[in-house]
């Protein structure tokens, strides 16, 4: 069996090396921004419903 080559023959290497950094960053700028919008929210419903005594330790009584 061959060896494949290592790189392609197309002579683009920037494309290349450019989608694989890409790739590998991880979360975008505005995911992160949506996550912590998401948790924000839900830390403020869990707090109301406490305050209210809708959730709690005496809410299933």
């Amino acid at each position: 069996m061959a060896d494949l080559p290592t790189h392609s023959d197309t002579g683009d290497e920037s494309t290349a090396r450019h989608s694989a950094e890409e790739a590998a960053t991880g979360p975008t700028t505005r995911q992160k921004v949506i996550w912590t919008v998401i948790g924000v929210v839900l830390l403020v419903l869990f707090v109301v419903l406490h305050l209210t005594g809708v959730l709690g330790a005496e809410a299933h009584g």
